[in-house]
């Protein structure tokens, strides 16, 4: 009687595990909820969580998928999947982007099991950006007409947690509200500082947000950021909130002058030749 090894069959399987390395398929389907595609480059910051989802159609069991970076080498994150299935089976891995990479991924899967590899997708890597030091007066409270000056610093994270001024990009104010609108764009000078001068608005609640699109390269701009890791730059938004008064002095009080009804209280009056204070006859 042939004997049969038990590490090359699951009890009632139909297949051996080399049958199922020769048949599986291994494929991306989106990277950050985008479609996948190995045509497109996708574009990510450093110390960015990226989830991949993935298919994997065959017989498989117990499998372990790697995403690897195909330029470094590598290992981003692994996942398991179940124990055994019979057609298709649908995953994803999660993995942080670690500064340790120049500029680009190559991403793969690999299942550690069968050795089949799933296609290269290219992500360009960016680095993450942040306002920071927003000053405006007043705590928010202004009044119509009022100069308001609004001043920050645009920033970029060049390292983990190690963060810089971000020179010569275009910073957006606009507000929204009781109406809305753009009170203008600034560029930053060379250590990311700007600043806004403008009038408050008419009277009422208002929310402004400062915006930051992004750098990101293209075209041969994007082939030398490749090839020299050049850093290009993710968006960043800053939203405040302000109520815009109709008059830059509080109104008169509504309630009665207390030291006046004193002063009324000890005064003597005369009335029919009597004399009356405010508690007695005298």
């Amino acid at each position: 009687m042939q004997e049969v090894v038990a590490s090359q069959y699951y009890e009632g399987a139909t297949a051996t595990f080399g049958a199922a390395a020769n048949s599986e398929t291994l494929t991306v389907t989106q990277i950050n909820s985008q479609t996948a595609s190995t045509s497109a480059t996708y574009w990510v910051a450093y110390g960015e969580n990226v989830t991949v989802t993935f298919t994997v159609t065959g017989p498989a069991s117990n499998d372990v998928i790697e995403a690897a970076d195909a330029i470094s080498g590598d290992i981003l994150g692994t996942t398991t999947l179940p124990q055994y299935t019979t057609t298709s089976y649908q995953g994803s891995i999660s993995f942080t982007v670690p500064w340790s990479l120049a500029g680009q991924i190559g991403l793969m899967l690999k299942d550690e099991t069968t050795g089949v590899y799933s296609s290269e997708y290219m992500i360009d890597l960016v680095y993450p950006t942040r306002f920071a030091n927003i000053s405006y007066p007043n705590s928010g409270q202004w009044w119509t007409g009022q100069s308001i000056t609004v001043t920050g610093t645009l920033q970029y994270e060049s390292g983990s947690s190690s963060w810089s001024g971000l020179g010569s990009q275009s910073v957006t104010l606009s507000y929204t509200g009781s109406s809305s609108g753009t009170v203008g764009t600034v560029t930053t000078d060379s250590s990311g500082n700007f600043s806004f001068t403008f009038s408050a608005p008419s009277p009422g609640n208002y929310t402004y947000k400062l915006s930051y699109g992004g750098n990101v390269p293209s075209g041969a701009e994007a082939a030398a950021f490749r090839s020299a890791a050049i850093w290009g730059s993710s968006a960043a938004e800053y939203a405040f909130n302000v109520v815009v008064l109709s008059t830059s002095s509080p109104p008169p009080p509504t309630t009665p002058n207390v030291s006046l009804l004193l002063a009324a209280v000890g005064a003597s009056l005369m009335i029919g030749g009597y004399g009356y204070s405010a508690l007695k006859k005298s």
